[in-house]
């Protein structure tokens, strides 16, 4: 790894090679396939100039054709020979052709054999959906096979139509669990003729969401092993991933699958950049260039390259700040008398949750197309969307997680051309750490993927379902559902025979338990954000309930594809906000504050034999929007203006512990932040989960603490779940263990004043900077009835 600087950002660069030559050359490896292919399939092949197969097409095609569920990850480790690109026609890389081929030869076999595509998004099932039919209509046979597309968006009118004559379905988790297995009955030619599942972004599905796809997918088997048809395979790709078979296998309730990982398609040169703004030398304290600006300088000069580029941010506000201060930069060099860069914005616009289903078809329309040169998104074009080829990759701000990063990094320079991914870093603590610790960085390992199936609110509802769709028989349904099918049968559905070895669901949730459970906990409220200028009232954006009291208060500034609009009116009541276009040279900022409040203590219990406690029960969280800041372009406070807005509040369970008093004294004694200790100590609590009971360290959520804040808190370490998931219950009732975790997890790390790996959160709302390692180790050694210095 070399260090140098790049003079025309001024910028700190670390380059990687990714360990040397492992992606640094061009290769290939061609499959030798021992299953044969209908010659009609060859020659549709032929057709889209593929001659031969790589060494993992074919490989999974002979694992499939010997009736192994497979999965197919990426691996950047790869053996092969050198390959002149010219080579490159006569074979195709995408893993597409993994589950495509399959289908296509058992329809050829037998017209009565149907397929599933199962997709985490509709774009995704779109761009899918047209792939396959691109092949399909190259076979002369087939022309009567009926494809569609089952989604939320499917008309009622054609519902049954589609049910009563389709081959190849392609759909997503949610549809099979709302609209399909509750009507089994319909779907029973459907599910008779099944021959594969494809589960596609597998990586996708994990914690709770993971948990619910994997008991959805578990009553979709026991329904066609129910009906005669025990013999569907399934197979499912992913990026890279931890233990890939392991967690197919949970989610399945399979006991065998196959991994295809030799990636043998050709891979071009990628290189890495790890790049920090430089420090601004005007300012006393050590303030940074916005990493918002840096990133619209680079992204200028790429697209003066005609480099395509996507960047992916992390969050919809700093996606369109991007495209804004894109926007801005060409309007002031315009004022200069340059005009070429006009007609470069036009070929980049910005892509992220919000904008209508039109709009966002349109945006991937015209980047597959080759019209854009730039997109700019949240992780929403993070899976894999065929949207062309791509030369570069901008990570703005370190990536959530190592998986979302390499997949992030994985969009640009497939097949065999050379490509660029670079992380820009923001100014926060995390960022900044891999910064100065750039072996770390590429060092990061993927994370283990947690299923929590045998948790008791998820497990008891999907039996509710199971049981609807046909009686749960404890002796047969132990394979799908596990050890504990009994007893909360027992506990919560209703037996219908003598020796209790039949349930029906419970009353309460007949006859469509289905409906009871949200697999994304996602909610369907949104206020519509309408575009009155110049009496248009065109809507361009629906904004989530819970994110409305953050950017449509009136008075703000609403960002859309870079465009700045005010906020002239927010209703409540009738859930939309009027805005027209305005130019200005400021944003603005909200200034609010979350409170989580205990409320009510169900359980307590000593810790550690101490006379301490720990309390599960119930507490409040309360988020208030009280102002805003108007900032301009060096991101200074120019106004300060009050907001009157109602709070937004959430009962949610929490667990809670009192700061002891031994700590409170000692952090007094050595001037060390109370609030910043807590809020440490929080966070090493959390990043123990994984570790204790194999949840994500993102499961439980906490207050936050702002450094400028002055209001008084209690001394208390709260942590709490947003979802009904009974991690927190979890967590009291290993509460020591719990607490010994972060104890090692603090001692253990050899930094000096904390980091990714000890106190400092991913997912912190106030960005990890107001923290104390030493603090937080304090206040823990306190709670297990022990002083910072004992063993």
């Amino acid at each position: 790894m070399s260090c140098f600087y790049f003079i025309c950002c001024g910028g700190r660069a670390w380059v990687s090679s990714l360990h040397g030559t492992d992606l640094c050359f061009l290769f290939f490896l061609i499959g030798d396939l021992q299953s044969s292919l209908p010659q009609e399939i060859m020659a549709a092949l032929n057709k889209q100039g593929i001659l031969k197969l790589y060494s993992h097409q074919a490989d999974a095609l002979d694992a499939l054709h010997n009736k192994h569920h497979v999965i197919v990850t990426t691996c950047t480790a790869r053996q092969g020979y050198n390959v002149s690109p010219q080579l490159i026609s006569f074979f195709y890389s995408g893993k597409s052709l993994i589950y495509q081929l399959p289908v296509l030869k058992s329809l050829l076999e037998n017209r009565s054999n149907k397929a599933m595509f199962l997709f985490p998004t509709k774009a995704l099932a779109q761009d899918q959906l047209r792939s396959f039919q691109n092949l399909l209509s190259l076979c002369p046979s087939l022309s009567t096979v009926n494809v569609a597309t089952f989604d939320g968006d499917t008309p009622l009118h054609q519902r049954r139509k589609i049910r009563e004559e389709v081959d190849v379905l392609f759909t997503n988790p949610d549809m099979l669990h709302y609209a399909i297995l509750p009507n089994a009955s319909y779907w029973q030619g459907f599910l008779v003729g099944l021959c594969y599942s494809v589960i596609d972004e597998i990586h996708v599905y994990h914690g709770t969401l993971g948990a619910h796809v994997a008991l959805v997918l578990r009553r979709l088997r026991r329904l066609c092993d129910r009906l005669g048809n025990t013999s569907v395979l399934f197979v499912s790709c992913s990026a890279t991933i931890k233990h890939p078979e392991k967690h197919m296998k949970e989610l399945l309730g399979v006991d065998s699958v196959q991994r295809i990982d030799q990636d043998g398609s050709p891979c071009g040169n990628k290189q890495f950049i790890l790049w920090n703004p430089p420090l601004l030398s005007n300012t006393p304290q050590q303030v940074r260039k916005s990493a918002v600006t840096e990133c619209a300088s680079m992204l200028e000069y790429f697209l003066s390259c005609d480099i395509r580029t996507i960047v992916f941010c992390k969050t919809r506000k700093t996606c369109e700040l991007l495209m804004k201060q894109m926007r801005d930069n060409v309007e002031q060099k315009q004022c200069q008398g340059q005009h070429h860069g006009q007609e470069k914005l036009k070929k980049v616009m910005s892509y992220r949750g919000g904008y209508t289903p039109h709009d966002r078809r349109r945006i991937e329309k015209q980047l597959f197309c080759g019209k854009l040169l730039c997109v700019i998104a949240t992780n929403a074009l993070e899976l894999g969307i065929d949207i062309g080829s791509l030369d570069a990759v901008i990570m703005l701000g370190v990536p959530w997680s190592a998986a979302a990063m390499w997949q992030q990094s994985g969009r640009a320079g497939r097949q065999h051309t050379d490509s660029l991914s670079m992380v820009i870093a923001e100014d926060n603590p995390i960022d900044q750490y891999y910064m100065n610790n750039p072996s770390e960085f590429f060092e990061k390992k993927a994370e283990d993927l947690q299923l929590p199936i045998e948790d008791f609110a998820i497990l008891a509802s999907h039996l509710q379902c199971a049981a609807e769709e046909l009686p749960i028989d404890i002796a047969r349904d132990k394979e799908y559902f596990g050890d504990k099918l009994h007893s909360i049968c027992q506990e919560s559905l209703v037996s219908i025979s003598n020796d209790q070895s039949l349930y029906r669901p419970h009353p309460r949730f007949r006859p469509y338990p289905s409906q009871f459970i949200q697999l994304r906990n996602i909610t369907q409220e949104t206020f519509a954000v309408v575009d009155v200028t110049d009496r248009r009232n065109v809507i361009i954006e629906e904004v989530e309930t819970h994110r409305a009291p953050f950017e449509i208060y009136n008075g703000a500034i609403f960002i859309h594809q870079g465009l700045t609009y005010l906020v002239d009116e927010c209703n409540v009541v009738q859930r939309y906000a009027k805005v027209h276009l305005v130019q200005v040279d400021w944003t603005t900022r909200q200034q609010d504050y979350t409170n989580v409040n205990t409320m009510s203590a169900i359980q307590s219990t000593s810790v550690h034999s101490t006379r301490n406690t720990v309390s599960y029960g119930k507490a409040q969280v309360e988020t208030v929007v009280f102002g805003y800041h108007k900032i301009n372009k060096q991101n200074k406070i120019i106004d300060t203006l009050e907001v009157f807005m109602d709070p937004v509040l959430m009962d949610v369970m929490a667990i809670w512990v009192d700061v002891p008093t031994p700590a409170l004294d000692e952090l007094a004694v050595l001037e060390i932040d109370i609030m910043a200790a807590i809020h440490s100590t929080a966070h090493a609590l959390s990043n123990s989960l994984p570790q204790v009971l194999f949840s994500a360290a993102d499961t439980l959520k906490t207050e936050c603490k702002n450094p400028y804040a002055t209001r008084k808190r209690p001394t208390k370490i709260i942590l709490y779940e947003s979802q009904s998931k009974s991690t927190v219950q979890k967590v009291y009732y290993n509460f020591d263990t719990f607490v010994q975790a972060a104890i090692k997890r603090v001692e253990d790390c050899s930094c000096e004043l904390g980091c990714p790996t000890c106190i400092h959160l991913l997912t912190c709302s106030e960005r990890n900077l107001f923290h104390s390692k030493k603090g937080a180790h304090i206040i823990l050694k306190a709670i297990v009835g022990k002083d910072r210095h004992t063993e």
